[in-house]
């Protein structure tokens, strides 16, 4: 009877520490958290609320930049959100300090750098493809080729430097098209290879 009255006091005390533990968590962590879930469910605008809301409480929180532009990219209805994702990874990338792949436990998000040079020069490719904006097929080539820098083994960096070759080729001027395609190619050759 004695050993009973102690294994449930031991029980209501471990839970007890467990409910403050989870109550002494980072308000910004709760926000992530919950931006998180909202993100599985593809909640985007309560997402982008939580993330903004872990931004406001603490600046430094990376990961809430990164988060927020995925959302912002996911749920793009116009090129002012595929503006606020790109400022976004940029925030990302300009903070960036931990070099190691990240990974979300309920999404299948990998959080690095590679990754936001890609999500950014995603937005700049189709800034190029909506409007002909030869700057932005530029600026979406040098993220990326910034991205095959820090990850040299990722075939997305490839692929997707593939796509925006084929349309910096067909925005680029009648003399330059062939080269950028024929880049295009060569971008898909090894992004297939390294698959």
């Amino acid at each position: 009877m004695l050993v009973r009255k102690l294994r449930d006091y031991i029980v209501v005390i471990i839970a007890l520490n467990a409910l403050i533990l989870v109550g002494c968590g980072s308000s910004d962590t709760k926000y992530i958290d919950s931006g998180i879930e909202h993100l599985v469910i593809k909640a985007y605008k309560l997402a982008i609320d939580d993330f903004s809301a872990a931004i406001q409480e603490n600046s430094e929180n990376n990961d809430a930049y990164f988060l927020r532009a995925y959302s912002y990219y996911e749920s793009a209805a116009t090129m002012e959100d595929i503006e606020l994702a790109r400022n976004d990874f940029t925030s990302y990338i300009e903070h960036y300090e931990d070099a190691e792949l990240r990974e979300i436990k309920d999404l299948n998000i990998g959080i690095s750098l590679d990754r936001a040079y890609i999500g950014r020069a995603i937005t700049y490719h189709q800034n190029c493809e909506a409007f002909g904006d030869i700057k932005s097929c530029q600026m979406a080539v040098d993220d990326l080729v910034q991205a095959s820098r820090i990850s040299p083994g990722s075939w997305q960096v490839y692929q997707t430097l593939g796509i925006v070759y084929e349309t910096y080729s067909q925005k680029s001027i009648q003399g330059e098209r062939d080269g950028w395609r024929d880049r295009s190619i060569q971008a898909y050759n090894k992004a297939r290879k390294l698959r």
